[in-house]
């Protein structure tokens, strides 16, 4: 039993940074659940972007869409899981225009590195209702990665 009880310690304190290329996100103030910011009142959704312990310094970009996950964009031999929309294409084009504060950037150690989304109060209003896909992508030595796309709900 004991052997058991620090097993399942283990994989709980290591499954977080072992895991490859995975993306988590948490928005502030608190809407029903993490993954909703209101247009009304603004808040702040952090990224977690989480490449592996082996990732370490390698370089990452989150990109953002409006139109879901499918049919993925291909890209240097992988296919990034967010549609090729508008939004796509100008988070992919202008990665340094301040939307996505980190983004791009470095991992940093344990390969984790953390990304914000700020949404001012009463700015995206006619957006209430929207969902917004992001995944990030990066490239190392070992050639292109992509994370999971994880979905943010902009609430009333």
């Amino acid at each position: 039993m004991k052997k058991l009880a620090l097993l399942i310690l283990a994989v709980a304190f290591l499954a977080p940074v072992a895991v490859a290329d995975w993306l988590e996100c948490k928005c502030d103030p608190y809407v029903l659940v993490d993954y909703q910011v209101s247009v009304a009142q603004g808040g702040t959704c952090t990224f977690l972007i989480n490449g592996g312990v082996f990732a370490e310094g390698s370089g990452f970009v989150l990109l953002a869409s409006a139109s879901g996950t499918t049919p993925g964009v291909p890209y240097a031999g992988v296919t990034i899981p967010l549609v090729g929309d508008d939004l796509f294409l100008w988070s992919f084009a202008n990665p340094y225009n301040g939307f996505l504060q980190g983004s791009p950037g470095n991992l940093g150690q344990w390969g984790v590195s953390h990304v914000t989304w700020t949404v001012p109060p009463e700015t995206y209003t006619a957006l209430a209702g929207t969902f917004l896909h992001f995944a990030f992508f990066r490239s190392d030595a070992s050639g292109t990665h992509v994370s999971n796309p994880v979905l943010v709900k902009l609430v009333p």
